[in-house]
């Protein structure tokens, strides 16, 4: 049932996305991810829901769930040439989602961390401070 629900919710982008995206080009990958990254957490609000609404409508509201704005996320990277994936786990007790991405040869966790009072614990695990 998840990964339907993932499909239901792959980012049919409009030209306004690819274009911001595309402006945040770095003078690398990783500076890309950072820059990428920084947008996305001045510019999304975290709002939790329990239906999903899509990336189309976050990127419009400015506000999604930890599903949506990984999503967002990853579409934004790969209109870059950076490959993207996604990650689910748990912040504590709460289901989470963020992206992994493939930089020097390796996935490397990318996270905006939107719950207080969680700590990073070894290699891409979040667990509630």
């Amino acid at each position: 049932m998840k990964y339907i629900m993932l499909l239901l919710l792959l980012p049919l982008c409009s030209a306004d996305i690819n274009g911001v995206a595309k402006g945040l080009k770095g003078l690398n990958d990783y500076h890309t991810v950072l820059k990428i990254d920084a947008y996305v957490y001045d510019t999304m609000d975290f709002k939790l829901s329990i239906f999903p609404k899509g990336v189309e409508k976050a990127w419009y509201d400015k506000t999604g769930d930890c599903t949506e704005i990984a999503m967002l996320r990853k579409y934004m990277y790969e209109v870059n040439g950076i490959r993207g994936r996604y990650a689910h786990g748990f912040a504590g007790l709460i289901p989470h989602d963020w992206v992994e991405v493939y930089l020097d040869n390796e996935w490397q966790t990318s996270e905006i961390v939107y719950f207080t009072g969680l700590k990073k614990v070894g290699d891409g695990l979040w667990i509630g401070g």
